[in-house]
């Protein structure tokens, strides 16, 4: 009997250990932003479920959105948002962000605000070198 309960309990406490880590693995990426420059000024949250990104020229106001694309390489970090819903304050269907790989996570992130899906592709195989007339590029750090 005793074996039988160890068993049982190695192999609940397993399971919770597998489930804990798919589920941090799996977890939505979040954080809150401030723009810098005067075409950038406002700020960038996004929350488990919706993103805002709000700017003098465009206002995404908590956006469902899915994430299409998630990489991540020592402290740098990628990320491309496609927007589910379509508000005529928003500019935007697709947001690139990204940090570069140094140490500190507050500063030089870099968001990217597409018209369209084709127009993310078409700046991605470009290498982001130059902004489309259409896409807005702005520096952020973390509040």
């Amino acid at each position: 009997m005793r074996t039988v309960t160890h068993r049982l309990l190695r192999t609940l406490l397993a399971s919770v250990f597998i489930v804990s880590v798919a589920s941090a693995v799996d977890s939505p990426f979040t954080g809150a932003f401030i723009g810098t420059g005067r075409a950038c000024y406002g700020g960038l949250h996004i929350r488990p479920r919706t993103i805002s990104w709000l700017t003098p020229f465009s206002q995404c106001q908590k956006i469902l959105y899915e994430v299409i694309e998630r990489r991540k390489r020592g402290n740098q970090r990628e990320f491309v948002f496609h927007l589910k819903q379509h508000a005529k304050s928003c500019r935007f269907d697709v947001l690139y962000l990204d940090h570069p790989d140094i140490p500190n996570l507050d500063i030089d992130w870099g968001i990217i605000g597409y018209l369209s899906l084709e127009s993310y592709e078409t700046d991605k195989r470009n290498g982001y070198k130059a902004p489309l007339p259409n896409s807005l590029s702005c520096s952020l750090v973390t509040r």
